[in-house]
């Protein structure tokens, strides 16, 4: 019940923090974390925040094993590898490490939206000033409109 909890509260500091951790600890953490019961390549789908602490949530209510440090990098790991943002609901923060951009570039997308509306598609998105098309390209499996 404690890790339930624990991994609520990790997503509240989640996208403060997800830019200033090193991404081989966080690996090494999910590596250990989720690698001890499953292969860890069977991740097949990216998930909201939301959506991942749920699931971290429950493999700890399945006996998954590892310290509170180790399930905040498994929840830093899955944020900056396997998460969707909805660039019409997210905030910056959680839009920057999922569009690998600067905080500045992903407030332009919120200051867009806020002036604009919410993007339909992703050339709505590729309007605001700043933004890499061939980044949101790549990375547009993770980006939700609705």
């Amino acid at each position: 019940m404690r890790r339930v909890l624990y991994a609520g509260i990790a997503l509240l500091i989640l996208s403060a923090t997800v830019a200033a951790q090193d991404d081989s600890a966080d690996k090494a953490a999910f590596q250990k974390v989720c690698g001890a019961c499953h292969a860890i390549t069977m991740i097949g789908d990216f998930k909201t925040e939301d959506e991942w602490g749920e699931t971290v949530a429950h493999m700890a209510s399945l006996g998954a094993k590892g310290t509170d440090e180790e399930f905040d990098g498994v929840m830093r790991y899955l944020a900056r590898t396997f998460t969707k943002v909805n660039v019409n609901t997210a905030t910056a923060e959680q839009i920057a490490p999922v569009l690998a951009c600067s905080p500045t570039i992903a407030q332009a997308v919120v200051d867009y939206r806020t002036a604009h509306g919410n993007f339909t598609t992703l050339a709505d998105l590729k309007k605001v000033s700043g933004i890499d098309a061939g980044r949101l390209d790549a990375r547009k499996d993770r980006i939700a409109f609705r």
